[in-house]
């Protein structure tokens, strides 16, 4: 995705913003705190045969008012988390190295940067030119 988006950058495609959009939630989806709860909605009448089955796995049961529904909130198993951390802070430090290769050479050439995040910084306009240049 991220080559095809390239390429439609390229092209002038607008299709780009809305690939670039996937990607940065892709990213953000792998940096997710474990999910360790999951909702579960029961039937009232077999309410009491799930909870006797899943006793030690509910950590809140809630009657629904108005509704033959039970909400039961399961904890889940760490080894059904299910996130990509690691991946996560692969491309977070990545990002972070590219930014800092920028930053150090507007530094070296007496450019200020005044703020810096994983994906922009903020400097003057006139700076962008000799920036630009030289990294």
């Amino acid at each position: 995705m991220f080559k095809l988006r390239l390429r439609y950058k390229k092209e002038g495609n607008p299709i780009q913003e809305i690939i670039k959009l996937l990607l940065n939630r892709f990213y953000g989806k792998t940096i997710l705190k474990a999910i360790d709860t999951v909702n579960k909605f029961i039937p009232k009448d077999k309410s009491d045969d799930y909870m006797i089955k899943n006793y030690n796995q509910i950590k809140e049961v809630e009657t629904l008012s108005g509704s033959d529904v039970t909400k039961v909130i399961k904890i889940k198993p760490i080894n059904r988390h299910y996130t990509f951390l690691t991946l996560g802070v692969n491309i977070l430090s990545m990002s972070k190295r590219i930014m800092n290769e920028v930053m150090c050479t507007a530094e070296d050439i007496g450019i200020d940067i005044m703020y810096q995040d994983t994906d922009s910084m903020h400097l003057y306009k006139d700076d962008l030119g000799p920036l630009r240049e030289e990294f």
